[in-house]
């Protein structure tokens, strides 16, 4: 699994403000941890929705994620909305 916790700085805002920290190094230091999460999310989509990795690629990713937080917030309306079909 993922793991998001990290442990930081309590000058980590201040030093990103004042440029000493790199954004480049910060984004090359999380890289892993951005493939791994969507990655995760594609392998949600090939799962649930019966999707090619060529289609999540195409997937507009964010719209996708907003759907997933939709099902996710309620899961009442959705069973519902099976029912009345």
């Amino acid at each position: 699994m993922l793991d998001v916790n990290s442990e930081g700085s309590a000058f980590d805002d201040y030093d990103f403000e004042n440029g000493y920290i790199n954004e480049e190094e910060e984004f090359e230091k999380n890289k892993d941890k951005y493939t791994a999460l969507l990655f995760q999310i594609y392998d949600i989509n090939i799962k649930n929705h019966n999707a090619t990795f060529e289609e999540c690629e195409e997937t507009d990713i964010l719209a996708y994620i907003d759907y997933l937080c939709y099902k996710i917030d309620y899961p009442d309306k959705q069973q519902e909305e099976s029912e009345v079909k």
